[in-house]
């Protein structure tokens, strides 16, 4: 930068300085500021310049930036028409391509530009490096289309293969084999294409063909094994048996075939239709074995609900009696054995219900026993059959009932024979819905309980019967306040502890009874002549049917006679003559007691009527009554048109009887009972002179007993002599 010239001041000549040291010293002053203003104004211009210089770059580098962006998006713009494109371009049409893209950029470049000769050079390298990133993403996404196609042909060829696989499910016929050769050259072409093209990674013909061969076999293998299956919805399919392709896939015997057909039909198999499976015999018998056990557990989660649906539907018509026995038979219920018996629980019950043998209360001990096998998770439902603990020692005896067999009885088979009554079979059934959580509160409930029940069956409990029957009242009562409690969200603890406000049994005092109360309670049961409810109510039985005296014994000389007559039908059954439905006076005379062999017999005459009501004439009635077991030969079935039906059968089953036999097989029972009961009448009054010296003899030296002036028996209880008195009848 040129230095300053300060122009000479011309109007000194008309002014005077004086000549001094001070003027002197003025002139020294100058001199040196002009240097130093000089060096400021330098400095300053060379600020200005590099201040130009930065924000000139800023401007640039930022439209740089902008532009760049563009450029950016015209390439993945570029880019998204070629994955839109149906066709793949050829390599010249790429290059055409990527020319016009090109030359678009160069043009929207060149517009950029304009006047701006500083971005020119600063971008030219940035679009350079664009339009490179361009193409190599261009032919990038060409390559991976290709393979995209590639892998979309070969998997579209799968799956229009697996369609036309399951076109022939169920031809048993040598199109299999057809098909077969055709689907083998096929796959061929279609490997030898993908592996040319490089498209999937470690792709070999022989592993395709034996998938091929393996998917072949399955269809082969099980095409002479259809059956139709109906499930719970209703609809209806053909599905291949698979337990029946397993079973022929494992014969190992010699090979059998069939005479006309040609087909092997038996015996270790080789080939299906022509098809030869040696390679994968062993992969097809275990695809075989998961598929029938899936099988089998598809149809048995199928069947169980169906056999639900049927029992939700019938079981309520089966309690009430207002169900039809015919309507329950043609209903769809699964043909295994486990759904055909639950139908026949039903009906069991649908028939004591009608015949108004159904109890309203239960035998308690045997529902406490079954109460406990529910809450330990050993009865799941009340079809499933079970033995109790009290059982194991009569089973033979039990197998008799209607309804048990060697697996026991199920709560629904003691529900139709009077075991249980339908009060306390809700409440077993209520117990079989709890889940987990509701069965663990159970048991801690139980526990409590345990704890309380000496004090309210009392002292005299191990003699007393009615003692049981009033605690499972009680225990009911208290089990029911504590879920309700339970509902209500109040703890396990406080519905237990006794010193809680929400204590469930605070009104404890109300049910403990008194010694007389319990003694009297004792004498009741003690007494024949009585029996026990589980209602809480003590009754006496009261024969309240016609007398068998003088002027019915001129008339029926015999009790078989008697108990056969219209006077004493007419009053055992509600419906005379037809004697299906017991009068509800003969039902309570019949009543049980609770010894058991009583009843044991009470349970076999409630099985009987269920086998009487489900015979279709009075000689099989007859038959039933009198314990007689018999083999009926069944009705000539339907499309039989040979001769001798019966021969045929009897040659095949040799304990079978026809009607007419049977019914001359009951008379002779019948004379031989009646001739017995004369005897035993008979032998009975010749002895009963002494019968009550007997009696005597046997309370005279039992220490449980005592006479008392009164010339009465008493008990003798812990050590004390009672007001009991004893019944000789009672006496074991």
């Amino acid at each position: 930068m040129a230095a300053i010239k300060i122009p000479r001041d011309k109007s000194s000549d008309l002014v005077s300085l004086p000549t001094t040291r001070i003027s002197g010293a003025v002139t020294d002053v100058v001199g040196p500021n002009i240097d130093r203003l000089t060096s400021l104004l330098e400095r300053t211009a060379k600020e200005k310049h590099a201040n130009d210089i930065r924000l000139e770059t800023l401007r640039v580098n930022d439209k740089v930036a902008a532009k760049k962006s563009l450029l950016d998006g015209m390439g993945i713009e570029f880019i998204q028409k070629l994955k839109e494109m149906d066709e793949i371009p050829s390599p010249e049409n790429m290059d055409k391509l990527m020319e016009q893209h090109k030359m678009k950029v160069e043009a929207e470049v060149n517009r950029w530009n304009q006047g701006d000769n500083n971005f020119k050079s600063a971008f030219e390298g940035d679009k350079l490096a664009v339009l490179n990133s361009t193409k190599e993403k261009f032919y990038q996404e060409k390559n991976i289309k290709i393979l995209l196609q590639g892998r979309v042909r070969w998997d579209t060829y799968n799956t229009d293969r697996s369609k036309r696989l399951d076109g022939l499910v169920g031809q048993s016929s040598h199109a299999l084999w057809a098909a077969y050769e055709y689907e083998t050259q096929l796959l061929e072409k279609e490997v030898s294409y993908a592996q040319g093209a490089g498209l999937i990674e470690h792709l070999k013909l022989v592993d395709e063909q034996n998938k091929l061969l393996l998917d072949f076999g399955k269809i082969a293998a099980g095409a002479g094994f259809l059956k139709m299956v109906e499930k719970p919805d209703g609809t209806i399919s053909q599905e291949v048996d698979t337990l029946a392709v397993l079973k022929s896939l494992t014969d190992m015997g010699e090979p059998v075939f069939d005479a006309h057909e040609g087909e092997q039909i038996s015996g270790k198999r080789t080939t299906y239709y022509g098809i030869d499976i040696s390679p994968i015999r062993d992969q097809l018998i275990e695809h075989f074995d998961k598929a029938s056990t899936d099988q089998i557990n598809t149809e048995i989660k199928n069947d169980k609900v169906t056999v639900d649906k049927l029992t939700d539907l019938f079981m309520p018509q089966a309690l009430d009696g207002t169900g039809n026995l015919d309507v329950i038979d043609s209903a769809n219920w699964p043909l295994d054995t486990q759904s055909q018996d639950i139908k026949n629980q039903v009906k069991s019950i649908l028939i004591a219900a009608k015949a108004n043998s159904l109890n309203t209360e239960s035998n308690v001990n045997m529902t406490l026993e079954i109460e406990t096998l529910i809450e330990t998770n050993k009865i799941f439902d009340e079809f499933e059959k079970f033995w109790l603990p009290s059982e194991e020692d009569h089973k033979e005896a039990f197998m008799k009932l209607d309804g048990f067999d060697a697996n026991g009885g199920s709560i629904a088979n003691r529900l139709s024979l009077g075991m249980i009554g339908t009060t306390h079979n809700k409440e077993l059934k209520k117990m079989l819905t709890l889940d987990d959580a509701d069965r663990a509160r159970l048991a801690r409930f139980n526990t409590w309980s345990d704890s309380i029940k000496g004090k309210v069956e009392g002292k005299l409990a191990k003699h007393n019967l009615y003692a049981a029957d009033y605690w499972f009242q009680v225990k009911m009562m208290l089990r029911e306040r504590f879920f309700d409690g339970l509902r209500k969200g109040t703890p396990i603890h406080e519905l237990t502890t006794s010193t809680h406000k929400n204590y469930i049994f605070k009104d404890e005092a109300e049910y403990l009874k008194s010694l007389p109360q319990q003694a009297e309670e004792l004498a009741i049961t003690m007494q024949g002549g009585s029996v026990i409810d589980t209602s809480g109510k003590i009754s006496t039985k009261e024969y309240t049917g016609p007398i068998y005296d003088d002027k019915m014994k001129s008339k029926y000389t015999t009790k078989e006679e008697w108990f056969n007559s219209p006077e004493f039908q007419k009053w055992q059954f509600k419906d005379y003559p037809e004697n299906t439905i017991e009068s509800e006076a003969f039902r309570l005379y019949m009543q049980y007691d609770f010894t058991p062999p009583t009843i044991m017999a009470t349970y076999s005459k409630q099985s009987k009527n269920l086998k009487v009501a489900k015979a279709t004439n009075q000689i099989e009635k007859d038959a039933i009554e009198l314990d007689i077991a018999y083999h009926l030969v069944p009705n000539k079935p339907d499309g039989f048109t040979g001769k001798n039906w019966i021969g045929i059968y009897k040659a095949q089953n040799k304990d079978a009887v026809t009607l007419a036999e049977l019914e001359k097989i009951v008379s002779k029972e019948k004379f031989i009972r009646s001739n017995k009961k004369r005897k035993d009448i008979k032998e009975k009054m010749l002895t009963s002179d002494n019968h009550s010296e007997i009696e005597k003899k046997i309370l005279d030296n039992d220490k449980r007993f005592k006479k008392k002036e009164d010339g009465y028996y008493y008990w003798v209880i812990d050590g004390k002599v009672s007001n009991i008195k004893v019944d000789p009848r009672l006496i074991d």
